[in-house]
């Protein structure tokens, strides 16, 4: 009888049909989800796509703040906080001088307060549309398919344009602001009027047309000028056979081409400006919102504390 091999193992096991050994790196394991059988090295099944086994979760490193910027934060509370004391003081002692009643306090700091509120709610608006518009690419038109979003240049078309009032040139867009002084030298506005109509951008690759519904126009001034009577006329128009930058997600193929609204909250935009400068110019309105709803609301924290205050 033969002897059996060293270790009292079985001679068969660990070869194959050949009678090979198996090497390790082939050896399968049953996913714990699906029971398909994957490699032992692998992590995720190749069925069903879960993981394997739970592997170990990487620990961040906590960044090292300089004691410098420590040192500055606290400064700026501070000084914020010194400031904040003194301002609000300042407000109490000249409410009352004044003798102004509490009411109109509550009522300055409630006006205060939702105006702040607003300005950040519009900043927030401002950021989104920003964002958006960031982030579509400048394409020539046979570059752009159906779905993209997609800034384009080209000229402006239209076969029935409107006449922009007090200059009578063709445009497809203006805006109309008349207004007069009064006893006190003050600007009233008496008119104001807003009309649009479809059109389209041409460039060489063809041209796409543009539903004047969706769109978010930003027109350069064109009529600035005062009456004998002391009536001031501003309009802003887009004249035809100007270069303008418009801005949507592209429907349609071939030469049945539309631009439709970037998203449910972001329209498709009109602007006479190159498309850098434009976002340049949303983000300088966004942070002007930003740091005037910011500076309401604290203005309306003071005024809530000076009026609770009483010596």
């Amino acid at each position: 009888m033969g002897q059996a091999p060293p270790g009292g193992g079985n001679p068969a096991r660990g070869r194959g049909r050949r009678g090979g050994v198996i090497p390790a790196m082939l050896e399968h394991v049953a996913c714990p989800h699906c029971n398909a059988p994957n490699l032992k090295g692998e992590v995720m099944c190749f069925a069903c796509g879960q993981p394997l086994g739970k592997r170990p979760r990487a620990r961040p490193e906590m960044p090292v703040v300089p004691w410098v910027l420590w040192l500055g934060a606290v400064f700026g509370l501070v000084a914020f906080g010194l400031f904040a004391f003194s301002a609000s003081q300042w407000v109490a002692r000249y409410r009352q001088q004044m003798g102004i009643p509490d009411a109109r306090m509550f009522a300055l700091a409630g006006i205060l307060a939702v105006a702040g509120q607003v300005a950040l709610y519009w900043s927030r608006r401002e950021d989104h549309a920003w964002w958006e518009l960031k982030r579509a690419p400048e394409l020539p038109l046979a570059q752009a398919q159906s779905g993209d979003a997609v800034w384009i240049r080209g000229a402006v078309k239209c076969e029935t344009p409107l006449a922009m009032p007090y200059a009578g040139e063709a445009c497809v867009y203006y805006r109309l602001v008349v207004q007069e002084r009064d006893y006190r030298g003050r600007w009233r506005t008496t008119e104001r009027d807003t009309k649009a109509v479809d059109f389209a951008v041409a460039e060489e690759a063809g041209s796409i047309y543009v539903p004047s519904g969706g769109v978010l126009f930003d027109a350069p001034p064109y009529v600035n000028s005062f009456l004998a009577d002391g009536t001031r006329i501003q309009v802003w128009a887009i004249v035809l056979e100007t270069p303008l930058s418009v801005c949507g997600r592209v429907d349609g193929d071939g030469k049945e081409r539309i631009f439709s609204r970037l998203s449910a909250a972001v329209p498709a935009v009109a602007t006479w400006r190159l498309a850098a400068d434009y976002l340049a110019e949303l983000a300088r309105r966004s942070r002007l919102l930003q740091w005037g709803g910011w500076a309401a609301s604290l203005a309306a924290a003071l005024v809530l504390i000076a009026t609770l205050a009483r010596e």
